[in-house]
Formats: C-alpha cells, sequence, structure tokens
C-alpha cells in the first residue's frame, strides 16, 4: 500500500466515523420494554452450592431458575470459570443485574444446621441460563416463564401445571420438593455433584396415562468471534461406537419420537446442559423447542442498551424436553452443567456409575468442520505440548507457529527458491511475451517449453500454500471449541483479555456498521504482515514486470485491505497466529535472498 492509499483510506474512515456520530444520531431501542414487571409473588427460592456452581431452585414445579457459575479465583480454585469483558461491562453498566441469584433466596447453613436467608452476591459468578431481566427501578423488564426453567415437567405443548410444590428436605448438598402434576403425585429430588453435575430423581404415585416432558434448560447466550452459534446434540450408539450427532435448530417445534438417546445436549460453544435419562426407563423420544429471544432475554442486551448493540430478537433460544412416560416409581437422571472442557467433562462422568460419556460433547464447529477436526486437534496438541514449557496459551499460539514453520521450511525453501528462478527469467519470458503479442497460445507454449529446459515448475509457488491450508482452517476452529482458551489474556491484558475474543485497543460510545464500538488492533497489523510478505514474494523488479504482473502486484493492497476487513471480529489468538506466521515468512524469505547465491541458468544463444 503507497503513502497516498493509505492516507485516503485514513481520511474515509474518519469522515465516516464523524459522518455516523454528527448525522446519524442514536434512535432509542424499540426492543426494551419500559413497563416493570413483577414476579409471581408465591415464588420462593433455594440455593445449593459448591466451589463449581449455585444452583437455585423454585417452589413452582421444583425446577431449576438458576444455575451461576463462579470465578477462577486462582489456579488451585476448583472452578475453571474465567471472566471475560462482557462479566465486566454487565457489571459496570447493568449492576443489578449482576447479582447471584437475582433474587432473595433461602439455603442450608452447616454451622447452625437450619435454613438462614441467602443475600445475593455481587458479581463473581457468570450465569449458565438465562434469566430475568431487572430494570433500572423496581420491578422486571423481561421475566422468564417457569415453564422455561431447567428440569421442570411439561405436557406435550409445553405447558406446566401451575400447583406449587412444596420444598420437603433441605440440606448442604440436596434439596426435595414434592407437589401435584396433573392429578399424580410428584417428588422431585435433587443431589450436588462434582465438578458441574447433579443427579435427579423423580418419584412418581397414581401415575396417570399422560405424556410428560423433562426440561433441559435455556443456556446464555455466547458470542464466539461475534458470532451466536448454539449448538444442539445427541449421542447415539451405532454398533460398538458412541457417535455425538448434530440435532438440527428447529424453526418452531422439532419432534423426535422414536429416537432414545443416551444423552441430550445444549450448548452455546463454551458452556452448555446435558441430560442423561436413566437408561433403564421407559423414555422414548423428544422435542427441542425454538423459543424467541423476548420470551427468554440474553443477558447481553443489558450491555450498550442505548444503542441496541445486542437485541433480544437477534438471540432465539432452543429449549430440549426429554420424554417421560409415567409409571409408578422412580425415574433417576444425571445432568451436568457447566463449561465444555474435556478433562472436566470427563471427571463428570466418572462420578456417575453409569458413566455416560460427556466427554463426548465438545465438537469441533465450521462449515469445513470435516477437514479441518483432526488438524485443529492436532495443534491444540501442540500447544498443550508448548503450555507445559511456557505455562501461558499466549506464548504458546507462537510455539504452534514455530513449530509448523520448521515442519514446513524444507518445502518453502523450495518454493522460495523456485520463484527466484523464475524471477531471473522474468527477461526471457517477457521477449517471449513481446514476440508473440498476437499468438498468446503460442506465446504460452514456448514459456512452458522454457521452464522445461530450465527444470523450472511455474506452480512451484502455490504448493506449500495448498498444504498450510488445512491447518489455516483448523485455527479458526480452534479458537471456537477449545475452553482453555477462553478468558485467557496475552501477556498485555488490558490490550488482549481474551484469547477466545476480538483484542480491545480502545472503545467509544457510538456504534458503526461491522466495526462496533471497539478498535481492533490484531486485525491491522495482520493485514500489514500479509501486505509485506506478498511484496517479499514479489522478487521480480519492477522494470521486468509485464503489464498483468503489475496489475497483481497492485492488488497486494486490496488483498491486505481485505484481510484486516475479515479478520476484524475474529478472535486473537487466530490474528496472533497468522500475523506471526507471515513475519515468520517474512524473515525467512529474507535470510535466504541475503545468503543463498542466485540460480545459475545458463542463456541459450540465439
Amino acid at each position: 500500500m503507497d503513502k497516498r492509499s493509505f492516507v485516503f483510506v485514513l481520511i474515509l474512515s474518519i469522515s465516516l466515523f464523524l459522518f455516523n456520530i454528527w448525522f446519524l444520531p442514536p434512535v432509542a431501542p424499540p426492543a426494551i420494554q419500559v413497563q416493570e414487571l413483577a414476579l409471581n409473588s408465591q415464588e420462593r427460592l433455594y440455593v445449593l452450592e459448591n466451589g463449581t456452581q449455585q444452583i437455585v431452585f423454585s417452589n413452582l414445579g421444583g425446577a431449576i431458575k438458576e444455575i451461576n457459575l463462579p470465578f477462577q479465583t486462582t489456579k488451585d480454585s476448583t472452578s475453571i470459570v474465567r471472566a471475560i469483558e462482557f462479566d465486566r461491562k454487565i457489571q459496570k453498566e447493568s449492576p443489578q443485574n449482576n447479582l447471584f441469584p437475582l433474587s432473595n433466596a433461602s439455603y442450608f447453613d452447616s454451622s447452625s444446621n437450619s435454613m438462614e436467608p441467602y443475600t445475593p452476591k455481587q458479581g463473581g459468578y457468570t450465569p449458565l441460563l438465562r434469566r430475568s431481566i431487572k430494570g433500572e427501578k423496581e420491578g422486571y423488564t423481561y421475566v422468564i416463564q417457569p415453564k422455561f426453567y431447567m428440569c421442570q415437567l411439561v405436557s406435550e405443548l409445553g405447558e406446566m401445571d401451575l400447583t406449587n410444590f412444596q420444598m420437603t428436605k433441605l440440606s448442604k448438598n440436596s434439596i426435595q420438593f414434592s407437589g401435584q402434576v396433573y392429578g399424580q403425585k410428584v417428588t422431585k429430588t435433587y443431589e450436588l455433584v462434582e465438578p458441574y453435575g447433579f443427579k435427579l430423581s423423580i418419584t412418581f404415585q397414581n401415575a396417570q396415562n399422560r405424556t410428560l416432558y423433562i426440561t433441559n434448560g435455556i443456556t446464555e447466550v455466547e458470542l464466539i468471534s461475534g458470532a451466536y452459534s448454539p449448538v444442539l446434540q445427541a449421542l447415539n450408539q451405532r454398533g460398538e461406537k458412541f457417535i455425538s450427532e448434530k440435532i438440527d435448530l428447529p424453526k418452531d417445534l422439532g419432534v423426535y419420537p422414536a429416537n432414545s438417546p443416551i444423552w441430550l445436549s445444549s450448548s452455546n460453544g463454551f458452556f452448555g446442559t446435558i441430560l442423561h435419562p436413566d437408561p433403564n426407563a421407559a423414555q422414548n423420544g423428544f422435542n427441542v423447542a425454538k423459543i424467541e429471544g423476548n420470551l427468554a432475554p440474553t443477558r447481553l442486551s443489558l450491555i450498550d442498551q442505548k444503542y441496541e448493540l445486542y437485541p433480544v430478537k437477534s438471540y432465539p433460544a432452543y429449549q430440549i424436553a426429554k420424554q417421560i412416560i409415567p409409571q409408578n416409581g422412580i425415574f433417576n437422571f444425571s445432568f451436568y452443567a457447566g463449561p465444555y472442557e474435556e478433562q472436566i467433562l470427563l471427571e463428570a462422568s466418572k462420578a456417575y456409575l453409569q458413566n455416560p460419556q460427556f466427554e463426548l460433547a465438545p465438537i469441533v464447529q465450521g462449515w469445513f468442520s470435516f477437514i479441518s477436526e483432526p488438524f485443529a486437534r492436532l495443534m491444540f496438541f501442540v500447544m498443550k505440548i508448548c503450555y507445559m514449557f511456557t505455562n501461558s496459551w499466549g506464548l504458546s499460539i507462537i510455539g504452534v507457529t514455530i513449530v509448523l514453520r520448521l515442519l514446513t521450511f524444507p518445502l518453502n525453501r523450495w518454493s522460495t527458491k523456485s520463484m527466484m528462478a523464475q524471477a531471473a527469467l522474468q527477461p526471457e519470458i517477457n521477449a517471449i511475451e513481446e514476440r508473440h503479442k498476437k499468438d498468446p497460445k503460442k506465446a504460452q507454449m514456448e514459456k512452458m517449453r522454457l521452464y522445461q529446459e530450465r527444470k523450472i515448475n511455474p506452480l512451484s509457488g502455490c504448493i506449500p500454500m495448498l498444504i498450510q491450508i488445512p491447518f489455516l482452517i483448523g485455527v479458526f476452529d480452534l479458537f471456537k471449541t477449545n475452553f482453555e482458551l477462553r478468558g485467557v489474556p496475552f501477556l498485555l491484558s488490558s490490550w488482549i483479555p481474551n484469547l477466545s475474543a476480538p483484542d480491545i485497543l480502545f472503545s467509544w460510545g457510538y456504534p458503526l456498521p461491522y466495526i462496533g464500538n471497539e478498535f481492533h488492533l490484531l486485525p491491522i497489523l495482520t493485514g500489514i504482515c500479509t501486505f509485506l510478505q506478498s511484496k517479499m514474494m514479489n522478487t521480480t523488479p519492477k522494470k521486468d514486470l509485464s503489464e498483468k504482473q503489475r496489475q497483481a502486484a497492485a492488488s497486494t493492497s486490496f488483498v491486505s485491505i481485505l484481510t484486516a476487513v475479515l479478520f476484524y471480529n475474529f478472535a486473537a489468538g487466530v490474528n496472533i497466529y497468522f500475523a506471526f506466521s507471515s513475519l515468520l515468512m517474512i524473515i525467512q524469505q529474507f535470510l535466504m535472498m541475503k545468503i543463498s547465491q542466485k540460480p545459475k541458468i545458463q542463456i541459450l544463444k540465439k
């Protein structure tokens, strides 16, 4: 990019920014309701808590209203969840919605051996399930209906019997509710299981011949590379293999009447809930319902409400409900509710006698996941080895980049030598094109004959790039699926506080289209490195370039800008990998051009 082009782009960007601020004033968002709503006055809440979960139970159906995951405070903490920028923004912009639980509750005090009031805590947790949203005054702007609570018993149409349950037993790690559901007595007993799990046993008495469904909860929104990507899965056994299969997101209601999977998972990419039914129980089929965002709002709608940066309508929820055919007796369920980190999921599976294989829940997402998955897993394996020595995931990204460059060095070296040889041939190529201006076909044949005589492959420069494409795609998927990288800073935490999200150099108030209200520096650096690498690869002197080659060289500026634009909302880790990989390639080419002798090409006498 020459100086004039750079100045033009800079002036254009500043002009657009000022135009948006001065001539396009913000419009008040129509989606946020202004009336204050009240919660059910008969609702009573109870809290069970350990080192990995704060679970809030409601007497409305004896179901789970909230699951809040504590932040990791030290490396020895039981929890592995780290705070991210969204947590900090909500704490600053809407502290009334950063209470855990959101309302007053009760808990069992072991020291006094009695039930005591539980005062909500300010911060320190991230919500796993979507919650009601408090207004600035007393009351709520959005209220989650009880039929959307986790472990709720609902009908085929998703409705529930509104009869209140009675809390009958409460201890440090367990709670029991009893009540009536469509004329049958139901007892629900919960017991915490570490890490991030709990058991539920449902006892039916006077069972009625009426199909019921138990819900798996509605997970909060997690933006990965700026995108909302909910994932629904079912674990099925195919012969001797256990396969995790994705469930299509329904437009309204998806019904699977004859499918009885080992478990059902609902996740946002990094967090999720898994329902594992009793394999001995007669439970067949499940439903998946789409729930509009205004019925189950995301907490992201609390951020920059003035500009409606994250409107609730853009983030619908999906609820899985497992079928139960009531009969007198006990139905047992095992649940996981927490981060999708493979080692933690493995530990959670071992905590249950059935070993439900929760560790199969994390999957690689993406259009080309069938290609990228093995490469993403290989790269993360190398990263974990680097982490053993560096104790830094950020430095591990640089480490895996160096390893890949070393592995491909022989191929890149051969490719660079071939391009240098082609550059030396350029005067002869230009002469051939000049002689056969009116016969392009003959000119092409002459050039191919010349390449054969000098033993040069004109496509050699493409081969290293083709080999690296699966690794490049794997990098994108790597930061979408590995929980270990979420919330991890790169050296300067104020600039790059989260490797799995874009970096933040500074921010402003009014959001711009596509850019938002945050400036990401890493994509710009990636574009600059791409530009410099393209310049280094073009070893032919300007005076020897043909017209087509001059046009191709000029397009490198456009490609560099396009790279910066495309990568603007990508994870910081992706940009670090690409920028550092390009930088290593620049250094490699520079050294080879300095220390390598130019190919000795014998000029044929005419």
